[in-house]
């Protein structure tokens, strides 16, 4: 016979084999959101990297994947990792049991980030799970510093970098909370396991030109728009649960008076806040990019409630309540054709489009999304292609374009694009796209292009100024970029700005034809056009399909003014 105290002693058991079975089930009914079927798109091409994001995303779907089929074994490793974070979690609130259990899972699940990575494969579950083991690690250097201890602690380091670049955050805002670590010999042992660990990927960064840091650091420069600054002030306010907010706010700041790990999570939750309030100056701030503070608020609000701290049980009652509301909006997320958000009814379109292509490629005009989407659910091979208009992705480090060179493919044109006739429709449920048959693909992705020489500025409206040119072809194959009924033509391409983009088509000296690996030099002659701005700032050039915007693919070249 089972005496209470051995209840209460497996409640957490029950508790975290609760939260997993619901994000398992729900994992398997919820149809993928886009950015999910961009990271099946890594699962299938493991590395150390990607474009976008390190690789622990990446691990974790082919992991689950191996396991079971379909959207489940996409997110199969998303509800196993959020599980652990939660045992952690539990770990660093002291073990609770009984009642004290039953409150920090509900303070949990009130939290619309646990609920969320629980079954989204994105990078921020496995950040999840890696902050919190880091943060139970730190805990357990602290009570007692050692060799060990220390492997320990640049381990999860290392889990943090390969998660979420947003990790070396976690880090740095953590040591900054204790200078009395830089006295201490095993810190440094910890940072020399962290770097070590993460050598592979960065390695990667280097053999690949570093394209992670490049985007990040330099891509998302957008000009400043208070809307940004708004929207993540809002954002802020709300994805923490607002109705928690007048208790999780001060537990939070309570923490600055437990000791070297309360510390700790304060100066992340303020660093991570004023660091990405400042990122709003440069475009928009994504709400998820602070789902890491999570941990340090619920701890903290379950410390102030479990000490009485905090004497009012209006936090437990809202935590109820909110349980309750996430349980019925995944339900409706799960419900065939109820789900309320848009970016997980694709199924429609996506046969559609598949009925028409047929056996033939699709490739998306700046849509990465979108191709990863029809490529899961058709089971069809799909390609992205970026022109200037839109950021780059990991499809503009891979190579399958190669595969479709001269073959007939289906082209998916943004709604400006306009559509060399004959076009088609397609209706995606969010906006209007082209369709359009090509008879010939020209894959002009990896050509590669230097302005060697051009006349000195200003250059004036009417006149025609020779470009010498540099061309390198790295495909195995010959490219004729005029043929079929998709031609592309060399363009110029200015810029007066961020992102403020100019640009027009060569008239005549552009290549018809460039051999397989071939490197030649050739002179374009461009006549000036009368919408040339004044204030062009750099010059580059691109190739440009039929109506659609060029690439940038030469470096820039700055025009003195």
């Amino acid at each position: 016979m089972h005496s209470a105290s051995s209840y209460g002693a497996r409640l957490p058991l029950w508790i975290g084999l609760l939260f997993l079975v619901l994000n398992l089930i729900q994992g398997g009914f919820t149809p993928l959101d886009p950015d999910e079927a961009y990271y099946v798109m890594y699962a299938r091409s493991l590395d150390w990297g990607y474009y976008d994001h390190p690789p622990a995303v990446a691990l974790l779907i082919r992991a689950g994947m191996a396991l079971a089929g379909g959207e489940l074994g996409v997110r199969m490793g998303a509800a196993l990792a959020l599980t652990a974070a939660l045992y952690l979690m539990w770990l660093l609130a002291g073990r609770p049991q009984g009642r004290n259990a039953v409150l920090l899972a509900l303070l949990a699940g009130a939290m619309p980030f646990l609920q969320l990575y629980g079954f989204i494969a994105t990078p921020d579950g496995p950040l999840l799970l890696a902050a919190a083991f880091f943060w139970w690690a730190y805990a357990s250097f602290l009570d007692r510093p050692s060799a060990v201890r220390a492997l320990l602690w640049g381990l999860s380091m290392a889990l943090l970098l390969y998660s979420k670049y947003h990790g070396l955050l976690v880090i740095g805002f953590t040591v900054l909370s204790n200078f009395r670590l830089w006295r201490n010999g095993w810190f440094y042992l910890a940072g020399i396991v962290g770097v070590l660990l993460f050598l592979p990927h960065l390695y990667w960064q280097y053999a690949n030109d570093f394209p992670s840091f490049r985007y990040h650091l330099v891509g998302r420069d957008d000009p400043y728009e208070l809307k940004h600054t708004l929207n993540y002030v809002v954002n802020q306010l709300t994805m923490f649960n607002p109705l928690l907010l007048p208790w999780w706010a001060p537990a939070l700041w309570a923490w600055r008076r437990q000791g070297a790990l309360g510390r700790a999570y304060v100066y992340t939750a303020l660093g991570f806040w004023l660091f990405f309030l400042w990122s709003t100056t440069k475009g928009h701030a994504e709400p998820q990019w602070t789902a890491v503070l999570t941990i340090p608020i619920v701890l903290g609000l379950y410390r102030a409630l479990a000490s009485g701290e905090i004497n009012s049980r209006w936090p437990q009652r809202l935590a109820i309540v909110s349980v309750g509301l996430f349980l019925a909006f995944r339900l409706a997320m799960a419900w065939p054709g109820l789900t309320p958000l848009r970016q997980f009814r694709n199924a429609d379109w996506i046969a559609d489009l598949s009925a028409y292509a047929g056996s033939r490629p699709v490739i998306f005009e700046n849509s990465y999304r979108d191709a990863s989407l029809y490529r899961f659910y058709s089971g069809k091979p799909a390609w992205n292609i970026t022109n200037v208009q839109y950021r780059r992705s990991q499809y503009d480090l891979w190579n399958d374009e190669q595969s479709w060179q001269n073959k007939p493919v289906v082209l998916v044109g943004q709604r400006g694009w306009p559509c060399p006739s004959p076009c088609d429709t397609l209706n995606t449920g969010r906006l209007f796209k082209h369709l359009l048959a090509v008879d010939s693909f020209q894959a002009l992705q990896k050509l590669e292009l230097l302005l060697l020489a051009q006349p000195p500025f200003p250059w004036k409206a009417g006149d025609t100024v020779a470009l010498q040119v540099a061309l390198y072809n790295p495909y195995p194959f010959a490219v004729a970029p005029g043929s079929g009924n998709l031609p592309a033509q060399l363009s110029l391409l200015a810029s007066t700005g961020l992102e403020q983009w100019h640009y027009w088509p060569a008239t005549q000296g552009a290549p018809a034809q460039i051999a397989a690996n071939a490197r030649l030099n050739f002179t374009v002659q461009w006549p000036v056009p009368a919408d040339f701005p004044a204030g062009v700032q750099h010059i580059g050039l691109g190739w440009q399909y039929a109506g659609m915007p060029p690439a940038l693919q030469s470096p820039l070249t700055a025009t003195g003014r």
